[in-house]
């Protein structure tokens, strides 16, 4: 029993382990500048977008999906978010952009979700096509160019060194701890969540089971663009422009992340 109990703890803790070994092995080797806490700051701020795009495609991967867009929703957020700053003056625009950049990832996620779960198309080529389409569409609306915004709140959602001081990370930072702790919590003590590993198990049984496939699928794939959109704010707020070039590759660091 204590055999069994002490491979579970290290089941868990052997990842943490090994990245603190490694962390370790870095700050003895690496300059004294490594070990500082603002490059501690630095550091954990550019894991932001990549790990909050990995959220979502934690989500999608558990489900036996892959999706190969978030790149390029990311960007195309990224423009939707700098458009929309410019189309007025009014303090209310940067929320409005905020509603804008999570709208255009559902509806991206939820293109994915519906073509393959409805067509029965598989999701290695649909997200191939979208990711195509939806950087397309970042390009064209940016005229081939980064698009320039005015300066708002979301700006400092980024700032390694944060306002106010007692933050001590990036807003940004606190953001993705607080998505973290929600998707373990789904994906823990929810039905979705067991929906969710049930389809990645097997997904005839799943079927079987009486579990609505298809709007399960699409439902993953639609909080997988919202994750997308987030990071794309974040994305934003790091560039402070719309850029559709950004966030290229990003579909296979959020799957490695993940």
């Amino acid at each position: 029993m204590k055999l069994k109990s002490m491979k579970t703890i290290w089941s868990l803790l052997g990842p943490f382990i090994g990245l603190l070994l490694v962390l370790l092995i870095f700050a003895i080797a690496a300059p004294s500048a490594f070990r500082s806490l603002y490059n501690l700051k630095t550091i954990v701020t550019q894991t932001v977008i990549i790990g909050t795009g990995a959220l979502g495609m934690t989500l999608v991967i558990i489900s036996g999906g892959i999706d190969l867009s978030v790149g390029s929703v990311i960007a195309l957020t990224t423009v939707g978010i700098a458009n929309v700053l410019n189309a007025g003056s009014s303090p209310w625009m940067s929320v409005l952009a905020v509603i804008a950049a999570l709208l255009i990832g559902f509806l991206c996620g939820m293109v994915n979700g519906v073509l393959s779960a409805s067509l029965r198309i598989v999701p290695f080529i649909v997200t191939l096509g979208t990711m195509q389409i939806a950087r397309g569409m970042a390009k064209w609306l940016a005229h081939e160019q980064a698009v320039l915004a005015p300066e708002t709140w979301l700006n400092g959602l980024m700032n390694v060194d944060p306002e106010p001081a007692w933050l001590l990370f990036a807003p940004g930072v606190w953001i993705m701890i607080a998505l973290s702790a929600i998707i373990i919590f789904v994906l823990r003590k929810t039905v979705f969540g067991r929906y969710v590993f049930a389809l990645g198990s097997n997904e005839q049984t799943a079927r079987l089971c009486g579990i609505p496939v298809a709007k399960t699928r699409i439902l993953i794939y639609s909080l997988g663009g919202l994750f997308a959109g987030i990071s794309g704010i974040m994305q934003f707020a790091n560039l402070t422009v719309g850029d559709p070039t950004a966030a290229s590759g990003s579909e296979l660091s959020s799957s490695q992340r993940w």
